[in-house]
């Protein structure tokens, strides 16, 4: 389900216990000690006087000069910027300055004090043409500054506030469920690196067979119905893994270290390390909705004279696929996902056909035990006109797997000894 997040970490529950005390500590204490912090801004802040109502516009840097004198340990800065800007079409030009000092005793430490409100990068350099933005007085516009006007920080400083204390207070939910149920997701690996893996531990493969009896299958995992030449199989998705809260505290936990980092100002500029952030944050998004979905889109199997319409009808995914009996290799079921948590280990299923060029079409998903799974896949074959042994089982098909990972590793081993 996630080929390229396969965590399958059986860490045990101590060990995600410690991570959820680990995770609290580090990233939830920390929320309500910055929501504290800019609780206290805030209220220093005092209420905003009465301004003529300040304009952001866009405008382009003209001069740009800083000043360095040392002192010892201590280092003062000021920096220059002259810059143009448009306005109700008339061209104006400002300045502003900032006022930075430093100081680092023998021992190490560093005191730094901004003079301003309007701070650009530590390091930054910024040159004739660069675009910044202005804030202009609409009653005046001569009068501008680049630093934002009282109203607009006190607004960020109370965003960021109740953004902290909303963060803590999730991460703190979250992390309880966890450290009292740690959730584990196992996600099967690709058929190829599971049978390697299986060779290298040293499984053998034995005969497998399928059961003769057929399992009943409950109507909450599928529908079958019959009727003018036509098999219709229903899958609603209501047997599908259930979700769980618990699993959510590891991406999430992620996904808040990752907004942290960004600068909340900033957050919102096309610069290329805040599109890094920006995929990263879609990543951690797709990995916690990812799980939510596995089983729940419903699905439906038409069979009719050797033809079978695989018709998907999710909230994301909606499509239709028509194979022939000709097209199809096998149909097989195959492992796709564990969870393990205080209510013991889960195990979910797929249901899918292997056509003759290698491809796989899932048909259905979260199948809640392998006898279903099994029984699903030999029916789908009998409907459509497949033989017997054209249908395999989990056990059957993950024993050619490795079957044929030890015909490959052993062809391999005699060109790769060595000579003498």
């Amino acid at each position: 389900m996630h080929p390229l997040f396969h965590l399958g970490m059986r860490i045990g529950p101590e060990w995600r216990r410690r991570v959820a005390a680990v995770g609290w500590v580090a990233v939830a204490l920390p929320s309500f000690v910055v929501f504290v912090v800019h609780s206290v801004a805030f209220s220093l802040m005092g209420p905003v006087r009465d301004e003529s109502p300040m304009r952001a516009v866009k405008g382009t840097v003209e001069s740009w000069k800083r000043d360095v004198r040392h002192d010892g340990n201590a280092t003062h800065s000021v920096t220059y910027v002259a810059y143009r800007y448009d306005f109700r079409g008339q061209p104006f030009l400002g300045t502003e300055t900032t006022t930075n000092y430093r100081y680092q005793n023998e021992g190490g430490r560093k005191y730094e004090a901004e003079r301003t409100a309007w701070q650009p990068e530590r390091n930054e350099i910024l040159r004739p043409g660069d675009e910044v933005t202005v804030y202009v007085d609409e009653a005046s516009p001569g009068r501008s500054s680049l630093h934002p006007p009282q109203a607009r920080v006190r607004f960020l400083t109370l965003a960021r506030a109740v953004s902290a204390a909303l963060a803590g207070i999730l991460l703190s939910w979250l992390a309880w469920i966890y450290y009292h149920e740690p959730v584990e997701i196992l996600v099967a690996a690709p058929s190829r690196a599971e049978a390697i893996a299986g060779v290298a531990l040293g499984v053998e493969p034995v005969p497998a067979g399928f059961p003769g009896e057929e399992v009943k299958v409950a109507p909450e995992v599928a529908v079958i119905g019959r009727g003018e030449g036509t098999t219709r199989i229903d899958f609603p998705g209501s047997a599908a893994p259930t979700f769980r809260l618990s699993g959510l505290f590891p991406p999430v936990l992620l996904l808040a270290i990752l907004v942290a980092w960004a600068d909340p100002p900033e957050f919102a500029t096309m610069k290329p390390g805040n599109l890094a952030i920006y995929a990263a944050i879609a990543l951690v998004l797709w990995f916690i909705a990812r799980p939510m979905t596995y089983g729940r889109a419903g699905r439906s199997l038409w069979i009719r004279g050797g033809v079978m319409d695989v018709v998907r009808s999710g909230v994301f995914v909606r499509g239709r696929k028509r194979l022939a009996r000709n097209q199809i290799d096998r149909i097989e079921s195959r492992w796709a996902l564990s969870e393990l948590s205080r209510f013991g280990e889960s195990a979910y299923f797929d249901l899918v056909a292997v056509l003759g060029n290698g491809r796989r079409v899932i048909l259905a998903e979260g199948l809640p035990r392998v006898e279903v799974a099994d029984t699903l896949a030999r029916l789908v074959a009998r409907e459509i006109g497949l033989a017997p042994e054209q249908a395999r089982s989990a056990e059957e098909a993950r024993r050619r797997d490795l079957a044929i990972a030890h015909d490959a590793l052993a062809r391999e081993r005699p060109s790769t000894r060595d000579p003498a």
